[in-house]
């Protein structure tokens, strides 16, 4: 998120972020508009204060991981997790994003785009965080889902997702600390690229710097009726 910012204030754009935490963005006032704010809040949503141009580009960017990053692994198992850190993920994870499409696609300017970021482990299961992974799956499958509804519209508004493969930021459990990651910049482009180039409803896995974006196409299911 902080990357991203970066990005679009060094660009000369109108910038406006949120974050649960104020101290966070202490540093952005002034160059942005700044809100605290819970993602997961229907109602602090609400109370966000209003464009009264619109917005070219949302970036839906606020996740969490089953368990602190202190924690030890057992308190991400998925079958004696406590249940209050599985309503948790899916708070953040999936309400957060939810809150965000349903409050921002009319404030949306035609031709704008809004970028979720899922996972990698919304393409694929992952044991390690269940709870984790099953909450990036329903990005994806909103993403997909609200890209037809765009469609209708006809004002050239797009939605996307990107589903990064290890990123070092805040959630990265300690136990994974010294493992190689992707610096945020990387997610960053991915993101600025979709923003800019991206197909309505495109899902794009971002799992190595070195690597190119790779497009991950839905299946294709016989008819159900």
């Amino acid at each position: 998120g902080r990357a991203l910012a970066e990005r679009a204030l060094g660009a000369g754009a109108e910038t406006t972020l949120v974050d649960l935490r104020a101290d966070s963005l202490s540093d952005m006032h002034g160059a942005a508009e700044c809100h605290a704010m819970d993602v997961a809040d229907a109602d602090a949503w609400a109370r966000l204060p209003r464009s009264h141009s619109g917005f070219d580009f949302v970036a839906l960017n606020a996740g969490v991981m089953s368990a602190p990053p202190e924690a030890p692994p057992a308190a991400s198992d998925f079958l004696k997790m406590d249940i209050g850190g599985y309503r948790r993920v899916m708070r953040v994870n999936v309400d957060g994003v939810v809150h965000g499409v349903r409050r921002l696609v009319p404030e949306l300017r035609e031709g704008g785009a809004i970028v979720a970021t899922s996972s990698g482990t919304g393409l694929v299961g992952y044991a390690p965080d269940v709870a984790y992974s099953m909450s990036k799956h329903a990005v994806v499958a909103l993403v997909r889902g609200v890209a037809p509804l765009l469609d209708r519209a006809k004002k050239r508004q797009r939605i996307c997702a990107i589903c990064p493969g290890g990123v070092r930021t805040g959630i990265v459990p300690a136990a994974f600390r010294d493992t190689k990651m992707m610096e945020p910049s990387v997610i960053a482009d991915e993101i600025a690229a979709l923003w800019l180039d991206g197909h309505n409803g495109d899902v794009m896995a971002k799992m190595r710097p070195e690597l190119p974006a790779l497009r991950i196409d839905e299946p294709e299911l016989p008819a159900w009726w």
